[in-house]
């Protein structure tokens, strides 16, 4: 990952993570994310998860880990994310279409 991100340099606007082949996530890997969003965030790189499965969103959202990738970064797929990328580029994004998604929980 950081050697994709020192080849494209400033190049380097939005990563996307999919999460489509994650099963099961514990608190080491949801840590691991979370020091990869704060960073690259902090480098003003937008960071974007697709595909996160309801157990994983689960976690995700008992962990907090939500609140720090942004809730309006996550999406059903790939496309999805690229399609908003674009649309925020031309200031035309909105970030509760998924708000649902990101918020289901199962219980």
């Amino acid at each position: 990952l950081y050697d994709y991100d020192r080849q494209k340099g400033e190049q380097l606007n939005v990563l996307i993570i999919d999460g489509e082949s994650i099963n099961n996530i514990d608190s080491t890997a949801i840590h691991a994310f979370k020091e990869i969003v704060l960073d690259f965030n902090s480098r003003e790189i937008e960071v974007y998860f697709t595909g996160i499965k309801g157990p994983v969103r689960d976690k995700f959202n008992s962990s907090g880990f939500i609140k720090v990738a942004k809730e309006g970064h996550f999406f059903l797929s790939i496309q999805e994310a690229i399609d908003f990328y674009e649309a925020k580029q031309k200031n035309k994004a909105n970030t509760k279409i998924y708000k649902k998604y990101v918020e289901q929980v199962n219980k």
